[in-house]
């Protein structure tokens, strides 16, 4: 039932709509034929025809009320099924309904006002048709090239996008890496540092062993202080000072000490050698 259905709105979808098109001649032939038939005949016509339309104007005024239909619908087919609800709209409430919303929804989502194209075109619904279905045409072909920019647009800033993440890895792994880098040179300036501390505790402890000189903490001398130091060794002039300098301030105190351990021995040999003498002198009286 719903196969038969279906091919019967299908073509008096089709035998109306060529109806509406062909204009007053199409509708005079169509009346000469019917005269032409007996009572009975033409009763059977009308009673087929007056149903046919009925289910076909029910059929169009729910595919013009339905999402599907506008989402999938080209212009030729909205403009067939437009017509035929105006067609039929005179006798059929819910052919009438579906051409009103689809004023409505061509006016609000197309922008084509189907008042003014029957305004322009008043006396046949095939320049009505046409009128529609260019206007159909523009409004795709613009939406086709507003997708096609609006696609264009997006891959554009799709690769500005990924070209700005690109420099923004790029520098934060320039970041890292001058941070590795500047976390390795401190940690070298601080190796440097407690090898400087070991050493120097070495020479303080060699100097306090050594026992020349009072426990002190050593400090290294630059290379200008010892150039300067090497100049002055160097200079003839300063050695004149430096043999007064010998006599003025006495010797390292383990040099004095020795100085006069010798000094003492000494005078007691010559103390015993003198004894030794008188002793002898004495003897020999």
């Amino acid at each position: 039932m719903a196969e038969n259905e279906e091919s019967e709105i299908a073509g008096e979808f089709g035998r109306t709509l060529r109806l509406a098109l062909a204009g007053a001649m199409q509708a005079r032939e169509v009346a000469a034929r019917r005269a032409q038939m007996s009572a009975a005949q033409q009763q059977a016509e009308t009673e087929r025809q007056r149903h046919g339309q009925a289910v076909l104007a029910r059929s169009v005024g729910q595919e013009l009320h339905s999402t599907q239909f506008w989402k999938k619908a080209g212009s030729e087919s909205i403009a067939d099924h437009v017509t035929v609800a105006a067609h039929l709209a005179q006798h059929h409430p819910e052919a009438r309904l579906g051409y009103m919303h689809a004023a409505d929804r061509l006016r609000n989502d197309y922008g084509v006002n189907i008042e003014q194209i029957n305004r322009d075109h008043p006396n046949a619904l095939a320049e009505r048709h046409a009128a529609l279905r260019d206007a159909l045409d523009d409004y795709f072909d613009r939406y086709r090239q507003d997708d096609h920019h609006d696609a264009a647009q997006e891959a554009q800033q799709q690769q500005q996008l990924e070209s700005e993440e690109q420099t923004q890895t790029a520098s934060r792994e320039a970041d890292s890496a001058a941070a590795v880098a500047e976390e390795a040179a401190d940690l070298d300036k601080a190796s440097d540092r407690q090898a400087e501390a070991h050493l120097d505790r070495m020479n303080t402890m060699t100097a306090e062993q050594a026992g020349d000189r009072q426990p002190e903490t050593y400090q290294r001398m630059t290379p200008e202080q010892l150039a300067q130091i090497e100049r002055a060794a160097n200079n003839p002039e300063l050695a004149g000072v430096r043999g007064r300098q010998s006599l003025t301030f006495g010797s390292p105190t383990g040099q004095r000490t020795q100085a006069a351990s010798q000094a003492l021995g000494r005078a007691r040999s010559g103390r015993a050698l003198t004894q030794g003498k008188v002793q002898e002198a004495g003897l020999s009286r």
